[in-house]
This record gives C-alpha cells, sequence and structure tokens, in this order.
C-alpha cells in the first residue's frame, strides 16, 4: 500500500482541512472529492504525469442559508456528511452533497478567466438546495446521499429521522 496525504498535519501546502466526512471520486478517475467538517467540499483533480499526482483544483462551500451567517453572527459550520457525483452514464455528472445544511446540487461551469489567459480551473455552480428541514424533518441532519447510477434525475436520502427518500430532480 502506498499513501499520499493532502491537508491535516501529513498533506500539501494548501492546509488542514478539519475532519473529512466523505469522499468520493469520479467514475473515471480524474477527481477526488472531499467533504468537510466545515461545510465545505475539497476537489482534486489528478494529473498524468510518469506518476499520478493530485493536484487542487478548488472548493465549494457549500453551507448556504442561514440566517445567522447572513447577519455575520458567528456560529458553527453544518458539516457535509455525504456526497455523490452523478455518472456520465445517468447524464450529468452533478456533485450532490448532503449534511447538516440539507441537500445542495451543483453543476461544473465552463472554468472563466481573462481573455488573455482563461482559467483552468473549474466553477462549480449551485443549482439547487433543500433547507434541512425540507429533507427530513426540522433538526434531523442529511446523513446519505447518492444518485441513481442510470437515471440522472432521481436521488436518494437518509437522514436523523430514519427514513429513506426518492426525489426527483428537475435541472431545468
Amino acid at each position: 500500500w502506498t499513501s499520499s496525504s493532502r491537508g491535516g498535519n501529513g498533506g500539501d501546502d494548501t492546509g488542514g482541512y478539519g475532519t473529512i466526512w466523505a469522499l468520493c471520486g469520479t467514475a473515471g478517475g480524474s477527481r477526488l472529492v472531499a467533504g468537510t467538517g466545515e461545510g465545505t467540499v475539497r476537489i482534486w483533480r489528478r494529473t498524468d504525469g510518469r506518476e499520478p499526482e493530485w493536484e487542487g483544483d478548488g472548493s465549494i462551500d457549500v453551507d448556504v442559508g442561514n440566517s445567522e451567517k447572513n447577519m455575520g453572527r458567528r456560529r458553527r459550520p453544518r458539516p457535509v456528511y455525504s456526497l455523490d457525483i452523478g455518472s456520465a452514464r445517468g447524464g450529468h455528472g452533478r456533485l450532490v452533497t448532503g449534511g447538516g445544511g440539507g441537500i445542495s446540487i451543483f453543476r461544473e461551469a465552463p472554468a472563466v478567466g481573462c481573455s488573455r489567459r482563461p482559467s483552468t480551473e473549474p466553477r462549480f455552480v449551485r443549482e439547487a438546495h433543500l433547507a434541512p428541514g425540507d429533507c427530513h424533518g426540522p433538526g434531523h441532519d442529511v446523513n446519505c446521499v447518492r444518485w441513481h447510477p442510470m437515471h440522472g434525475t432521481i436521488l436518494v436520502s437518509g437522514g436523523d429521522d430514519g427514513t429513506v427518500k426518492v426525489w426527483e430532480f428537475d435541472p431545468s
């Protein structure tokens, strides 16, 4: 076994990420995604050299829609407990996250940069968000989310309330 660390005490120069609650990779192996206890998603892209290496590919602040945050009060971040990337076979490749902040769906948008040198960094745009109370009831976190492997509009979630829910996502 061989390991390569990212973040934390043995990681790269981007600093620690706090507790990592969830990990997944794309089906083709080009990206690795981690959900943190600080309400962010960290993304790495595989660089193909002589030996495969991983480089930072951005992060997403998933923790949204909290009135206390918007009013500038300090509060504890809402962790990302689960995440999944839809398969290309399912038709989209969207990222879904579940945690203390509910369910959020992101799509990759074209990278933008100055006209002389376009950015190679991907940009992720939130397409949809369900508040925690709308997912599994008030006070219940979303502990697990997964896309259906063949139907890109079907998503399932499991929560603190002990239920599994099937959702239909309408990207229009």
